[in-house]
């Protein structure tokens, strides 16, 4: 992975607070009009939580995820892009 796909990457999913206790806000920019999902899975890959899936606007975009739900550990936040997959993890710690 190149340093400038890495910034790219970097800056296309923001997780905060990240280590989290009762909600934590997701970030996303979307280049432009596109399908695009935004899931929650456990470290196993089961699907917790489908926080959006439908088209978008191009814009910045802000979903802030209730995890009063979870049990604590280790999850991943996974956004697509049309095809492109950005993945990040999340620890929920209460």
């Amino acid at each position: 992975i190149s340093v400038e796909h890495f910034e790219l990457y970097k800056e296309k999913l923001n997780i905060y607070p990240n280590p989290a206790g009762g909600f934590t806000r997701i970030s996303f920019e979307n280049p432009e009009r596109q399908f695009l999902t935004l899931d929650i899975t456990d470290m196993f890959g089961r699907n917790v939580n489908s926080l959006k899936s439908g088209t978008l606007d191009a814009g910045k975009y802000t979903i802030d995820w209730n995890t009063s739900s979870v049990q604590s550990g280790l999850y991943f936040c996974r956004l697509t892009l049309g095809n492109e997959p950005y993945i990040k993890r999340i620890i929920i710690s209460k």
